[in-house]
């Protein structure tokens, strides 16, 4: 099912342009690699030109983990996307615990409120959504 639900998701939201062509991890056909042949390239430029480019990277430790799911939520609605899957979506990140098991022993669960599960297909895209309108500002990849 969430399989189903991805692919759906993402085609929808690539056919409507609807996540930042600035945006490539976690992208079909698009790879981390070739923002830095895009970065090489627009530095080869500015050094030509005797311009400036700058270049700050941001590495968002547990990147998945720090996903505010009530913010997540609340962006789904507009992208255009249907009570119903914002309804499955809200479930799917709902009522989620977690337990630390060590030589056999076994901690209480504890519940997450916070994340996509790490792991599950449909996370990636979630957390797209999560940072895409980060990446509205101008001229950030």
């Amino acid at each position: 099912m969430e399989s189903i639900v991805n692919c759906q998701l993402l085609r929808y939201l690539e056919g409507h342009q609807l996540i930042s062509e600035y945006q490539y991890g976690f992208r079909r056909g698009r790879l981390a690699g070739d923002l830095l042949v895009y970065l090489t390239h627009r530095w080869a430029e500015a050094i030509e030109s005797k311009g400036e480019a700058l270049a700050v990277s941001l590495d968002i430790v547990k990147a998945f983990d720090r996903v505010w799911n009530r913010a997540l939520l609340s962006k789904l609605p507009a992208y255009g996307l249907p009570e119903k899957l914002c309804d499955w979506i809200s479930s799917f990140l709902s009522d989620r615990s977690i337990k630390v098991v060590i030589d056999g022993a076994y901690s209480d669960l504890k519940p997450v409120n916070a994340g996509v599960p790490q792991g599950c297909v449909l996370s990636p895209t979630l957390f797209l959504l999560h940072i895409n309108d980060m990446l509205q500002l101008s001229n950030i990849h």
